[in-house]
């Protein structure tokens, strides 16, 4: 079974190919718990039209390529959807950083206009059994400053981080992270100003998270045949200790209050 291991100096991840998709089956420190016990599957887009047809995808895997990078690693893995021709590129990048990047690249192969539906930059559900909390913030104008919070998760929590800005650049910032036995964790963050982090939580064999990391639910773009369409990037790492100082530190480290 093809298998890729990347780590940065915090985290490290294995990924295999799970129902035809990306799939996680090791998330977190290295050597510590892993958010991934049950594999993981990073979904890939669902569905798309091509000539008016509602499509929805039945992807199947290609190939990967794989190599070093300037102070780092990177997997690149190649899908194709059988129902209807359009391809995808699922892009894993370990720099010398602390997070890993995920990046999804949709290659319109149909011969004919599509157009996508709501690609996010990450899909996928997380867990430990362990407590978790979710932690998030918003930037204030008045009172100035950012505003922390931190939230149980249990079965059936819904929260929708907005990350759109405002004029006067109060909202959302797009970052959440998941805080497990007040000692440990993950976070997850998006590039891009416009867009959400939807958090729900599930009662599966103990709390899981639901993380869908990127457009607005009624986002949806036209890609012309043999065009390339990039979803936003994503970012997540894991961390131990403290949650303020791992939120300042990745604040600092991915201009995230310049977003």
């Amino acid at each position: 079974m093809n298998k890729w291991n990347l780590s940065t100096q915090d985290t490290a991840v294995a990924l295999e190919i799970t129902d035809g998709q990306p799939g996680i089956v090791f998330l977190g420190q290295p050597g510590k718990k892993n958010f991934a016990e049950r594999p993981a599957c990073v979904r890939l887009p669902r569905r798309y039209t091509a000539d008016q047809s509602q499509i929805t995808a039945r992807w199947e895997f290609e190939r990967a390529e794989e190599g070093k990078l300037d102070g780092g690693r990177y997997a690149e893995l190649y899908f194709r959807d059988s129902a209807g021709g359009l391809e995808a590129r699922s892009r894993w990048e370990a720099h010398d950083g602390p997070a890993v990047t995920h990046q999804i690249r949709l290659d319109n192969k149909t011969g004919q206009p599509v157009i996508i539906f709501q690609p996010e930059s990450l899909d996928i559900a997380l867990g430990v059994n362990d407590p978790m909390e979710v932690f998030f913030a918003h930037k204030d104008r008045e009172p100035a400053g950012c505003h922390t919070y931190l939230e149980t998760l249990c079965d059936r929590y819904s929260m929708d981080i907005w990350t759109k800005p405002d004029e006067d650049d109060a909202g959302f910032i797009p970052l959440v992270m998941l805080h497990a036995a007040k000692a440990y964790g993950l976070y997850i963050g998006r590039a891009g100003n416009h867009g959400r982090i939807a958090i729900r939580g599930i009662e599966y064999h103990g709390i899981i998270a639901k993380i869908k990391a990127g457009f607005y639910d009624d986002f949806c773009t036209t890609v012309n045949p043999d065009e390339i369409f990039e979803v936003p990037m994503a970012f997540f790492g894991a961390y131990a200790g403290d949650i303020d100082e791992c939120f300042s530190k990745i604040r600092s480290i991915y201009g995230i209050d310049q977003r």
